[in-house]
């Protein structure tokens, strides 16, 4: 695939100065919803599944409006 980027290889971004602070705390929230994703799916709760997807998009779209 030409678009795949390999785990050794660094993404950089440029971001305004006023959100950079903002994105690790971003970041580490979208890892804690992963793991609410994973107990969810061991627990077939798919309610939640579709609330945190939409939590997330909601929030990812928030986040590259700002940038």
């Amino acid at each position: 695939m030409k678009n795949q980027v390999s785990h050794s290889e660094k993404i950089r971004i440029r971001v305004d100065p006023v959100l950079q602070e903002l994105i690790p705390g971003y970041l580490e929230n979208r890892g804690k919803d992963l793991l609410v994703y994973q107990q969810a799916l061991e627990n077939e709760n798919f309610d939640t599944i579709g609330i945190l997807g939409h939590s997330m998009k909601g929030s990812g779209g928030d986040m590259d409006s700002m940038i």
